[in-house]
């Protein structure tokens, strides 16, 4: 199945120039929601390293049903 995972996240450091919290939206082919979520969390971070941390992380519903 498709998901579209959405992760909010904290800055560890705080730095001048850049937000102090976000959130990234990533999209994850798994069997099951709970493995989407493993696999999104772990795809974030790869690509953001360790300066962010992950602080929740939902399910979104494709709007425009790309992914369905």
């Amino acid at each position: 199945m498709q998901f579209l995972i959405n992760i909010h996240w904290e800055r560890r450091t705080p730095h001048p120039d850049k937000p102090a919290k976000g959130e990234s939206t990533m999209f994850v082919q798994a069997r099951y929601r709970t493995a989407a979520f493993r696999k999104a969390q772990r795809q974030f971070r790869r690509k953001y390293g360790n300066n962010l941390s992950i602080t929740d992380t939902t399910e979104v519903q494709d709007p425009a049903g790309i992914f369905s």
